[in-house]
This record gives C-alpha cells, structure tokens and sequence, in this order.
C-alpha cells in the first residue's frame, strides 16, 4: 500500500480512481498519481495531511481559488476534476501533467524556450488581470500536458490583491525565488513581486540552477537573508550571467535590465 493512501484506498474517490504512486509531499499536501478505472486517464489527486489544521486550510483556500478561476473562465490554470472532503481533509482530483519546465526546457530549441517564457509571462498576467497574485512563482509550479500545452499550477498561497493589502513580517513563497522585497521585515506583497520572481526562475532554468544567492542558506538566518536581498537587487545580471553561452539566456537578461525599473518602481 502506498504511504499515506490508507483512507484514500478505501474511498478511491467512490470507486473510480486507482492510485498509480506519490508524485509530490510538501510541508502540508501529498500529490498521488491515480488512474481512472473505467476511462483509463491519469489524474493527480492532492490531499491534506490527516489531522494537520494548516494543510486542511491551505487546500480549502486552494479550491476556493480555483472556484474564482472557473468562475471567471481563466484558462491554462489546471484543470479541476472534482474537490471534496473525506474525513475532515480536504482533496483535489485534477488534470495530470507528466512534465515540469526545467526537463522540458532543456530538450528544446532557444526559439520555443522563448515561446514558453512568453506564455509563463502571459499566464502571471492572466491571474493578476483578474486581481489575483501567486505568491509562490518556482519551476516546480509550471508544468506542461502531454499535448505540450503549459500551465500554471498549486494556488495555495495565491489571494486577490484585497487580501494582500496587510503588511506582512514572514517570508512568503520559496526563498530562493521570492522577490527581493519579501526578505524586508514588513512588505506588502504585489504582483511586482510575482514578476521578479519569474524572472529569477527563467535565471534558473536556463542557467541549469544558477543564481547568485543559491549558496545562502536564507530560511532560517536573518543577516543571510539581508545579504540575499541585496544580491537579488543589486546584481547586475548581464556581467553575472556573460559567461553562459545561451541566447536566450542573454536575451531575458536584457529584457529584465530594460523592466526592471518599472518593475521596482
């Protein structure tokens, strides 16, 4: 039996789901693989952790945000199956994606590697065009369908811009990707920061892992986490990444040099 399966064998979603293997843990969520019994697709199935108040919140505000896309008819946000609640943790059955970016970048030409940082930009968009902010912008959250189609994934610290009008004090998101301004002590996080964050992560993926502040350790350090704000403000990225031979690197280098004034602003 599958770590972690045992309330979710004996539900199988009512029976029409057959759990392939654990796809994904994090802090607060488990992703499973599952196979439709009788129409033989693949779904993955997130659920909360059994008896963790933080997880069962976290997924109830993702499905909450979800509602607010199809309610709106934002599209390139994964697919929803099905949601629910079996005993009292809450779960997720949605479209599977057999493909993260950074694999998929990798194995293809600089002219669609272009292409899809375009989409990535465009999807960032598409969510704060309905007032929506991401809050967690990292490789692992963009993935592609087996038609190659990209989306953009895991809504479980997104909010509308209402909800991110208070000051907040802890870092939210993944460090390493994270805008500069959420490592300061108090920070309004807005969609700016989502945009940063993009471009950290495109930084990343074309590089193969490679930025400036990978080495510090910025979870649990508060001087480190200065030093790594600073770095991600003031680096100068086209002298920093001069030394890869990659031009789409060096073409998003000088797109961000020619933003990021207005980013900042």
């Amino acid at each position: 039996m599958l770590k972690g399966l045992s309330l979710f064998c004996i539900m199988l979603i009512n029976g029409k789901y057959k759990p392939v293997c654990m796809i994904g843990q994090g802090t607060y969520s488990r992703v499973y693989k599952a196979r439709h019994i009788e129409k033989n697709y693949d779904v993955a199935i997130k659920m909360s952790l059994k008896d963790n108040s933080i997880s069962a919140t976290l997924i109830q505000h993702e499905i909450n945000m979800y509602l607010i896309l199809k309610k709106n008819k934002i599209s390139n946000i994964v697919g929803i199956k099905a949601f629910g609640i079996f005993e009292d943790c809450p779960f997720l059955i949605m479209e599977y994606l057999p493909y993260g970016i950074e694999e998929y970048m990798a194995s293809c030409l600089p002219d669609t590697q272009d292409k899809l940082i375009n989409k990535m930009f465009s999807l960032l968009s598409l969510l704060h065009n309905h007032d929506i902010v991401h809050r967690d912008i990292k490789p692992d959250n963009f993935m592609i369908s087996s038609k190659g189609t990209l989306y953009l994934i895991d809504l479980g610290l997104a909010c509308v811009y209402d909800d991110c009008s208070k000051k907040n004090k802890n870092i939210i998101g993944t460090p390493l990707f994270c805008s500069y301004r959420i490592h300061q002590p108090s920070f309004h996080y807005e969609a700016r920061d989502d945009n940063l964050s993009l471009f950290y992560v495109i930084f990343y993926i074309l590089s193969g892992g490679d930025l400036p502040w990978k080495s510090l350790c910025i979870k649990d350090n508060v001087k480190k986490s200065e030093i790594t704000a600073l770095l991600k403000e003031h680096t100068h990225y086209g002298d920093y990444y001069n030394k890869y031979n990659n031009a789409c690197l060096q073409k998003w280098v000088k797109q961000y040099e020619h933003k990021c004034i207005q980013i900042q602003d």
